[in-house]
């Protein structure tokens, strides 16, 4: 149809992909990073759906793991409005759950434990227009795996 080799057309598509993250991502500083994870985990811990909006980016997308094992979303969650609603509701699976800002993936993140047991672990991404992307690991065997590194690492948790 376009006349385009497989090799040219795989090129094409991997030259748009890191233009559009590139695009994406506008540098933000660890203090604000840490900043906008506060707000989002204090947002998240009251269910407060206006308060998740103002700190999402419009375009928020929000991803799962729960290797089929929690119910967790199987397909991404667009937008600050869906993410805000999802994010507020999914506290009512962990009422008892303590919420704390924790390193995730190598950056400020939010950990939901209950009863001394990681239940979830948001690593969260942020741009230029707040939070832009969410990571949320769920299974619990991966949890586990966590756990064991970040005792390893710290020597407590």
């Amino acid at each position: 149809m376009l006349g385009l080799s497989q090799a040219n057309t795989r090129q094409i598509v991997s030259r748009a992909r890191r233009r559009l993250s590139a695009e994406r991502r506008a540098p933000v500083g660890t203090a604000e990073h840490r900043r906008l994870v506060e707000a989002f985990v204090a947002a998240a811990r009251h269910g407060d759906v206006a308060a998740l909006e103002d700190v999402l980016s419009a375009d928020v997308v929000a991803y799962a793991d729960g290797n089929g094992m929690r119910g967790a979303a199987r397909l991404a969650i667009v937008g600050a409005e869906r993410v805000a609603r999802v994010t507020a509701f999914a506290g009512k699976f962990f009422p008892a759950a303590d919420y704390a800002v924790a390193e995730a993936n190598g950056r400020p993140g939010l950990r939901l434990v209950k009863d001394g047991v990681t239940v979830a672990l948001v690593s969260v991404t942020v741009g230029a227009d707040g939070v832009d992307g969410l990571y949320r690991v769920l299974a619990p065997g991966k949890l586990r795996a966590y756990e064991r590194s970040a005792h390893r690492l710290t020597g407590r948790l």
